[in-house]
């Protein structure tokens, strides 16, 4: 059965065009703001909320109704309005290389937005290839609680932890063994994180 392969994106600095004004538009561009693209909102009308980013430069707005110049260039479109007919128009002109959401109708688009949560450079996404939404929010509540606030700390020593392993003289065999290690539930602990931490630079200094 054919699906949808979960991937990771660069967003950076690339054009984003979001085609609608409204809240689920609001929803969409919030998830995309920490990525950094440029983002330009197609519509005659647009929130409270999407004003203020407009005035403190985080998206530009375009005051009109989508035409097919509005996405050329974009590496990625959003449709997040209720028209249907909108929907068909956006997609007959988007090229085929550029990745698509629709907002409203998931089976429209060949990108679908997860459920997700952040916890530094710790990213757990859930998706029901939009047979449920509601499903994969549940899911994203329940992995709030197992992944909580302290993983964003913990992902950064394991981050820092790997640099000093891979970069010292260890034999391949010790280095596999140490990150192996660091992954033991201790370790979540920040007093057992300063302790490893200076054991292994100074270990790795010599």
């Amino acid at each position: 059965m054919a699906g949808f392969m979960p991937l990771m994106l660069d967003l950076k600095d690339k054009k984003a065009v979001v085609v609608g004004g409204g809240h689920i538009a609001a929803k969409r561009i919030q998830s995309l703001i920490p990525y950094k693209p440029h983002i330009t909102v197609i519509s005659p009308e647009i929130t409270g909320e999407l004003e203020r980013l407009v005035r403190t430069g985080q998206i530009t707005w375009k005051k009109k109704r989508f035409s097919p110049e509005d996405i050329k260039k974009a590496f990625i479109v959003i449709h997040a309005t209720d028209n249907p007919e909108l929907s068909v128009e956006i997609r007959k002109s988007i090229p085929k290389h550029v990745l698509f959401n629709d907002a409203v109708t998931s089976s429209a688009g060949n990108v679908h937005f997860p459920a997700f949560i952040r916890r530094g450079m710790l990213t757990v996404a859930v998706s029901t290839g939009g047979a449920s939404p509601f499903l994969a929010k549940k899911v994203k509540r329940q992995l709030e609680k197992i992944f909580d606030e302290d993983y964003a700390r913990y992902v950064d020593f394991l981050a820092e932890c790997r640099s000093l392993i891979k970069q010292s003289d260890r034999r391949k065999e010790e280095q596999h063994f140490w990150l192996q290690e660091i992954l033991q539930e201790e370790y979540m602990h920040p007093e057992k994180q300063k302790q490893f931490l200076k054991w292994l630079k100074s270990t790795s200094e010599k």
